[in-house]
């Protein structure tokens, strides 16, 4: 049975508070502005943004993958995206004759309230975390649900 691996990514990020489905045309909230009225041009450009894109299946299989190939990591996760930019989110190729390793942040954060692991590839081209020991912040405030490697957490970090 040949069966189409799944994307690493929702197109739309139904598990937000305000999530309404996808919205249609923005045009219908811009032609009536002033901007638009004093507009000289023939074109307008169209815009490009991914909006909606939730990540998460990405960084789980990111995680998941922690001590294997990061060649065979990173055309799996490649191949299953729309881009493989959302991939250095998270993964930070350090040259490995640099001394700036200890500048980068061992957590990163990829959300209003959503932490992970930054990772890295060693001298053996292995997918690692920069540290084993790393810890989230405290959270900022009480009414957001803060996670860390989709872990829950809240109050003091884990």
């Amino acid at each position: 049975m040949n069966r189409e691996k799944e994307n690493l990514y929702r197109k739309d990020n139904k598990k937000a508070l305000h999530y309404h489905g996808p919205k249609g045309d923005s045009f219908c909230y811009s032609r009536n502005t002033k901007e638009m009225r004093e507009f000289e041009g023939t074109h307008l450009a169209i815009s490009s943004k991914r909006l909606g894109r939730d990540y998460t299946p990405l960084y789980k299989f990111l995680l998941a993958n922690i001590g294997n190939n990061w060649d065979d990591v990173f055309s799996e996760a490649k191949s299953r995206l729309d881009s493989s930019e959302p991939i250095f989110y998270m993964v930070h190729l350090i040259p490995r004759k640099h001394t700036f390793r200890d500048e980068i942040e061992v957590v990163s954060r990829l959300g209003e309230s959503t932490y992970y692991s930054t990772l890295t590839v060693n001298d053996d081209g292995i997918l690692i975390k920069l540290d084993e020991n790393a810890l989230p912040p405290a959270p900022r405030c009480t009414c957001c649900t803060h996670t860390f490697n989709g872990v829950i957490y809240s109050g003091t970090p884990l």
